[in-house]
């Protein structure tokens, strides 16, 4: 299953619907949150095997909300959720851990004027 499908069943408890893709109208109002699959890493090989043992996709998770503590309160409860991933398995692919590579941060307002939070997550 592809790398941002997992994160949206991971984070299921905290925000009943996560947007998948740049190209996905978000709705006004909010909170919301939307995931973007980014480039990742290349791949962990083990000993003689030529397939990759682990994969290492990362995502870019964007909150928006009416206001900035509401999108700064989703992406911490979804950076919460996600650096608590070790050794599990969701949707039959096997994580060893899923990274955030630094704090939700604010960047500003969208095109619709709503305060919005990033961070981004790489996996392994």
């Amino acid at each position: 299953m592809p790398f941002a499908e997992d994160i949206v069943t991971l984070l299921a408890g905290v925000s009943p619907v996560v947007y998948i893709s740049s190209k996905t109208q978000i709705p006004e109002g909010g909170p919301h949150l939307s995931v973007v699959e980014t480039g990742g890493s290349g791949p962990d090989y083990i000993q003689n095997q030529t397939a990759p043992a682990y994969r290492k996709p990362s995502a870019q998770l964007t909150a928006r909300g009416v206001s900035y503590p509401a999108a700064r309160t989703l992406a911490l409860a979804a950076w919460s959720v996600l650096a608590a991933i070790r050794n599990q398995t969701v949707n039959g692919t096997f994580y060893r851990s899923i990274k955030p590579l630094q704090e939700p941060f604010d960047i500003g307002d969208d095109d619709k004027s709503r305060p919005t939070v990033k961070f981004n997550v790489i996996a392994e």
